[in-house]
């Protein structure tokens, strides 16, 4: 996949996200999506952020590293991309504490932003603000939350609260 600053194609490719399935073993193939974002071909002076949706972690945080059936390491893959100056933005969507800390993990500082949410609902709209805070159009993004008559005002207030 390319990278692209046309908001068009990112609204289009993050509404077209469906729900997964999970795996046998109930860990994610996260590793895999990491290795492909170190494929992918980020501009040095651009804003860079990886989006993480879920409620299990990567092969390596309750099991071990080795379990990965392609054999990589998710801890290498996250600090070649730290490295490169991405952020993380991990969205955790789960109930157990091991989880959620490893979820927390990805977050250097400010950089980035840890979002636990309940409401899935919510989804689409919060990856385009985290898009537009990458961006430096946050305060934009909002203005356009808080106009859109479509969006119930709690979800509303829930998109705003965990964005600032």
């Amino acid at each position: 996949s390319s990278l692209t600053n046309n908001i068009n194609v990112v609204s289009e490719a993050i509404g077209a996200i469906e729900k997964g399935g999970g795996g046998s073993d109930a860990l994610t193939c996260m590793e895999d999506c990491l290795r492909e974002a170190n494929n992918l071909p980020w501009q040095e002076k651009s804003a860079k952020a990886v989006v993480i949706v879920g409620d299990m972690p990567p092969h390596g945080v309750l099991d071990r590293v080795s379990i990965c059936p392609r054999g990589i390491d998710y801890q290498q893959e996250i600090e070649k991309l730290k490295r490169r100056g991405v952020h993380f933005f991990p969205v955790f969507c789960g109930n157990i504490d091991r989880v959620r800390e490893f979820y927390q993990s990805l977050v250097d500082g400010e950089k980035g932003k840890f979002l636990e949410i309940k409401d899935i609902d919510i989804l689409v709209e919060l990856l385009k603000g985290i898009c537009m805070r990458q961006a430096g159009k946050l305060p934009l993004f909002i203005e356009k939350v808080c106009d859109d008559k479509l969006l119930p005002p709690q979800q509303k207030r829930k998109i705003i609260a965990l964005l600032e």
